[in-house]
């Protein structure tokens, strides 16, 4: 699990996070959701992560791990209210840097840079001049207090991040909402993709707004749903689909997760050859 000899369809840097629910520790954490998003889509998924002994790593098995060492994982509890979610954070692992990438990694065609508590250096932006840049980037802005309540940095400290990406991700939630923070990424966007929850996902390119509605399903647990969603998009669009498509492929993948709780809600073959068949009719 933890070799890089074999070639790389879709690399994920950012930390893996034990999660903290009633029911005990789970596995979490954007890496983790889309590295096996893009295994049951056919790619060969690895991971750069850092994390302690205490996480279980097993639902990642199949999927090539370089972990850099840390005595901790980072490690997160959830609460979701009426109002949105309340998050907090209570360790962290290492930091993640260019120098720590396998040398036989950098040619990896799909580069997703998903932090999730601050830990990716974003001077590894600048060592994939090959690949398609994918960013998740709210973990950029997470910052959290001796009580560990997390809250979020203004956009804007990120605007060199975002500009040198290929395809953006962030949630509604990321930014409270805001047309008008909306409007100004997408001008430093090529594809701009934000998530809606039930009601879908906003999409931006080539100078053009389209609302991508998702199906209603009976939702379970929303935990993994937008990394499934950034997940089967970015590899929707390499594989040469337009950012609607991906869009409307990635809509329906990502609500069947909802139909399921914590790691367990990631996609299924037969989800997938499911979605298929509905998207190409």
């Amino acid at each position: 699990m933890y070799a890089s000899d074999r070639p790389v369809d879709y690399l994920i840097i950012g930390h893996v996070s034990k999660d903290l629910t009633p029911d005990g520790s789970t596995l979490g954490g954007t890496a983790a959701y889309s590295s096996l998003t893009a295994q049951a889509l056919g790619k060969r998924a690895a991971i750069l992560t850092s994390a302690g002994y205490d996480l279980d790593l097993d639902p990642l098995s199949d999927v090539q791990i370089h972990m850099v060492p840390s005595p901790v994982s980072t490690t997160f509890s959830n609460e979701y209210l009426p109002g949105g979610r309340l998050q907090s954070i209570s360790a962290t692992a290492a930091s993640l840097t260019s120098a720590d990438i396998p040398d036989d990694w950098r040619d990896a065609p799909i580069v997703h840079i998903a932090p999730i508590a601050n830990e990716v250096d974003s001077s590894i932006l600048g060592i994939f001049p090959q690949a398609l840049i994918c960013l998740t980037p709210q973990g950029w802005l997470r910052r959290w207090g001796p009580s560990g309540e997390v809250w979020l940095e203004n956009w804007e400290i990120i605007q060199d991040q975002i500009s040198r990406a290929g395809a953006v991700v962030f949630s509604i939630e990321d930014l409270e909402g805001s047309e008008d923070t909306i409007d100004q990424i997408s001008q430093l966007c090529e594809i701009l993709a934000i998530t809606e929850g039930s009601r879908g996902a906003l999409i931006f390119w080539a100078g053009e707004w389209r609302q991508i509605p998702a199906p209603i399903v009976d939702e379970i647990d929303p935990t993994g749903a937008g990394d499934i969603f950034a997940a089967a998009f970015f590899i929707f669009l390499n594989d040469g689909h337009s950012p609607w498509a991906a869009a409307r492929f990635a809509n329906q993948l990502a609500a069947f997760s909802v139909t399921r709780s914590g790691i367990a809600s990631v996609p299924r073959s037969t989800d997938v050859k499911l979605v298929e068949r509905m998207v190409s009719e």
